[in-house]
C-alpha cells in the first residue's frame, strides 16, 4: 500500500474510534478547538462573514463549521466516508459544500478564496509543497493562507526521519518539519508569515479537557493503550512502536517540540513582468 494511503487508513481508523465515542460530543470539542484560529484572524482584521473559504483536510466537521462565510468548503480525502458518520444536513446547515478530495488538486479557479485553511493537515500530505503550491493558485492576492503544524527540533526531526526510512514512522504523518522548513516551504510558494503563535502540549490537552476532552484524555493502563493502538493499526505497528518510542521519549525530553503551531500567511502580489 503506497504510504499516504496508509496514512489515510490509519486516519480513518482514528475517526472511526472518536465516533464510537459520541458523535455529537466529539463534534462539539472539535468545533470548541478552532477558536485559537478564529482569534488570530479577528486578531489581523480578517472578517470572514462575507468571505469565500476553503478548509483542506477538513476533518468530518472543519474550521468551516466554526465560522460565518458567503462561501464555505470542507475539502477531506475521507469525505465520503464522513458524509456517512455526520448528523444529516449537518453540511447544508452550516452552509459547507463538502468535497472528497486532497489539497494537491484542489478544484477550483485560480484567485477565487479570501482564505485558505489547512489545519493540522500539511504533515498528513501526499505532496506538502504540491498543496502550498495549489493555495498559492487559489488564493486572491493579498488573502490569507491559516495553517497549522507540529514541529520540532532538528534532533527530532532527523529521529523522525530516519524513523520514516525504516518503515517504523508515525502512520498519520509520513512528514515531520523543522520551522525554517515550513518557513522556506511557505516562502518559495509566495506567502509572508504574518503572525505566529507557538502551543505547547500542556496547553493544548487542557484545552481539549475543558472543550470536553474527556473523550480522547483519560487515566488507562500501559496495557489499554497498547491493546487500543493494535486495534487501530495492527500489531507490528505495536512492536515497531515499542522499539522507536523510548528514543523518540528521551529526545523530547532534551529537546522542545512544538504541537499545533498557528500560522497565518498573506499571499504576495506577483510583480508585473
Amino acid at each position: 500500500m503506497k504510504r499516504w494511503e496508509q496514512a489515510q487508513a490509519s486516519e480513518k481508523a482514528f475517526w472511526e474510534e472518536s465516533f464510537g465515542k459520541g458523535e455529537e460530543a466529539f463534534r462539539n470539542m472539535c468545533i470548541a478547538l478552532y477558536k485559537p484560529y478564529i482569534d488570530i484572524l479577528n486578531k489581523n482584521g480578517f472578517v470572514t462573514t462575507d468571505k469565500l473559504i476553503l478548509d483542506i483536510g477538513s476533518g468530518a466537521y472543519g474550521f468551516v463549521s466554526a465560522v460565518d462565510g458567503k462561501e464555505k468548503y470542507a475539502l477531506d480525502p475521507l469525505m465520503d466516508y464522513f458524509l456517512t458518520k455526520v448528523p444529516d444536513g449537518f453540511y447544508e446547515t452550516k452552509n459547507i459544500g463538502a468535497i472528497k478530495g486532497a489539497g494537491e488538486l484542489l478544484p477550483f479557479d485560480d484567485d477565487y478564496f479570501d482564505l485558505v485553511c489547512c489545519i493540522n493537515t500539511l504533515d498528513h500530505a501526499d505532496c506538502p509543497d504540491c498543496l502550498v503550491e495549489e493555495v498559492n493558485r487559489c488564493l486572491k492576492d493579498s488573502r490569507y493562507f491559516l495553517l497549522s503544524l507540529n514541529h520540532y527540533s532538528w534532533p527530532i526531526v532527523s529521529y523522525k526521519n530516519f524513523l520514516e526510512t525504516i518503515g517504523f514512522g508515525d502512520k498519520c504523518h509520513p512528514h515531520t518539519y523543522h520551522i525554517s522548513m515550513v518557513n522556506r516551504l511557505l516562502a518559495e510558494n509566495g506567502f509572508k508569515i504574518i503572525d505566529f503563535q507557538e502551543r505547547n502540549t500542556t496547553e493544548i490537552l487542557e484545552k481539549i479537557h475543558a472543550a470536553g476532552g474527556d473523550i480522547f484524555i483519560s487515566n488507562t493502563s500501559v496495557g489499554e493503550r497498547i491493546s487500543r493502538a493494535a486495534k487501530l493499526n495492527g500489531w507490528w505497528h505495536v512492536i515497531k512502536q515499542m522499539i522507536a518510542t523510548p528514543g523518540l521519549w528521551i529526545l523530547k525530553k532534551l529537546f522542545k517540540s512544538y504541537p499545533d503551531s498557528i500560522i497565518l500567511c498573506r499571499k504576495e502580489r506577483e510583480e508585473a513582468s
